[in-house]
């Protein structure tokens, strides 16, 4: 009676030991890489950036019709033989054309620093880890690890749950 009482327990401590075990190895792996590749247009992170790509296209366009404004004006002048008014659109049109060369310049900068700040920054690393909480609670994960940070020797693609972060993040962006 004594061993069958304690066989009943090594037995119930091994099993309770190995549904505790289960319970904590539920692990899944994401490709960041991946997912910063795929990462949707219509997320609040990425619209910043659009914003001010879309406002520098705007405004560069601007700029090009009044500079061709500028050149019919001095193609005017030149058929009217109006040397002074020929010369002023002159200089203007170079001062005007370094103008925007040095703004496109800052504006491009501008750009650059925006969308490494976008890449690196706090907004997508919070749409980012938002998703991976999201799956990985719906899921029943326990632990989500980046696959390219971890030495891995093999892993199965049924625990790579990079699609279903993609996926959350779009869902998210609409």
């Amino acid at each position: 009676m004594k061993k069958g009482l304690i066989l009943l327990s090594v037995v119930i401590l091994f099993s309770s030991t190995s549904a505790f075990a289960e319970q904590l190895s539920k692990i899944a792996v994401v490709d960041f890489q991946e997912i910063i590749d795929n990462f949707p247009s219509g997320s609040p992170a990425f619209s910043k950036l659009q914003i001010l790509k879309d406002a520098y296209e705007e405004k560069r366009l601007e700029y090009l019709e009044d500079l061709n404004t500028k050149e019919l004006e001095l193609l005017d002048a030149k058929e009217n033989a109006d040397e002074l008014k020929v010369a002023r659109l002159e200089r203007e049109i170079v001062d005007f054309k370094t103008f925007i060369r040095q703004w496109q310049e800052i504006k491009i900068k501008e750009i650059e620093i925006t969308q490494n700040d976008f890449l690196q920054g706090r907004d997508i690393a919070l749409d980012i880890l938002k998703a991976i909480e999201y799956i990985a609670i719906n899921e029943g994960y326990t632990i989500v690890l980046d696959a390219n940070a971890v030495s891995v020797i093999w892993l199965s693609p049924e625990i790579d749950i990079t699609e279903l972060i993609v996926n959350r993040l779009k869902a998210m962006a609409r």
